[in-house]
C-alpha cells in the first residue's frame, strides 16, 4: 500500500501536480540503450539513483517545510521553519522493464522509501521525497502506448547479444546493493570508500538504436 504507482502506464509521468517530473530508469545499460522514454536518466546503480535523488533536491528552490507535506490531515502544531528539512515538490518516476522485471523498479522504490522514513522516525508520516512512483506497466507498457515519447523498442533484458555486459553489470549490481543498504536514511548517500572503489560505469550513447535481431546491431 506503501508503493505508489500510476494507474494506466502514464498517468504520473504526465502529472501536471508536480512542478518537475523526472524519470529514473533503473534497467540495465543495454535497455536502456535501445530504447528509453525521452528525458529519462539510466541510474540502474542504487547508490547512483541514491545521489541522483538528493541532487535534484538539493536543486529546488525554494524548499517546502515538512509539516507541509504531511499525508495525514491531523492538526498539527507549527514548527520552526528554520530547524525544519526540505521537501521535495518534485515527482519522481521510477521505470523498468514491465510488471515482472525481477522487481528492480519495486525493489529500488523501497530503497529509497525506507531511508526517507528513516530520516522521519520523530515525524512519522512526514516525508522528505512524498511524491515517489514506479511506472506501472514498466518501459515494455508505456513504449506500447507512447513510441513518441520514446527512443526506441523495448530491448530484453536477457537479449543474447548482451550476454557480457549483462553478466557483468549484474555482478556490479550485486556489489552496488551491498554498499546501498549501508546508508542509514535518505539525507546522505553511503561512503563507498569502505567497500573499495565500487564504481562502474558503461558508455552511453542515447543516439543508438536497435535494429533487433535481424540486424545484430545498434546503429547511431
Amino acid at each position: 500500500a506503501d508503493e505508489r504507482s500510476s494507474t494506466n502506464g502514464a498517468s504520473a509521468f504526465f502529472s501536471q501536480t508536480a512542478p518537475r517530473t523526472f524519470v529514473m530508469d533503473v534497467r540495465f545499460p543495454h535497455e536502456f540503450r535501445g530504447g528509453h522514454i525521452r528525458g529519462s536518466v539510466n541510474v540502474w546503480d542504487p547508490v547512483e539513483l541514491h545521489k541522483a535523488l538528493l541532487a535534484r533536491l538539493a536543486s529546488e528552490s525554494p524548499p517546502r517545510s515538512v509539516h507541509r507535506a504531511r499525508l495525514d490531515r491531523s492538526p498539527r502544531k507549527p514548527k520552526d521553519v528554520a530547524t525544519e528539512k526540505a521537501v521535495s515538490r518534485d515527482a519522481f518516476v521510477l521505470v523498468c522493464d514491465g510488471d515482472f522485471c525481477d522487481d528492480r523498479a519495486s525493489k529500488a522504490f523501497r530503497h529509497i522509501r525506507g531511508l526517507d522514513r528513516n530520516d522521519h522516525i520523530a515525524d512519522y508520516p512526514a516525508l522528505t521525497m512524498p511524491h515517489v512512483y514506479v511506472l506501472h506497466g514498466g518501459f515494455e507498457a508505456f513504449v506500447a502506448n507512447f513510441p513518441q515519447k520514446c527512443t526506441g523498442p523495448r530491448v530484453k533484458r536477457d537479449e543474447a547479444m548482451f550476454a557480457e555486459e549483462r553478466r557483468t553489470v549484474a555482478r556490479a549490481l550485486k556489489d552496488a546493493w551491498r554498499v546501498a543498504n549501508s546508508a542509514r536514511g535518505l539525507s546522505r548517500a553511503p561512503d563507498t570508500r569502505p567497500f573499495g572503489n565500487g564504481s562502474f560505469t558503461i558508455e552511453q550513447r542515447e543516439s543508438e538504436e536497435w535494429l533487433g535481431e535481424d540486424d545484430g546491431a545498434m546503429r547511431e
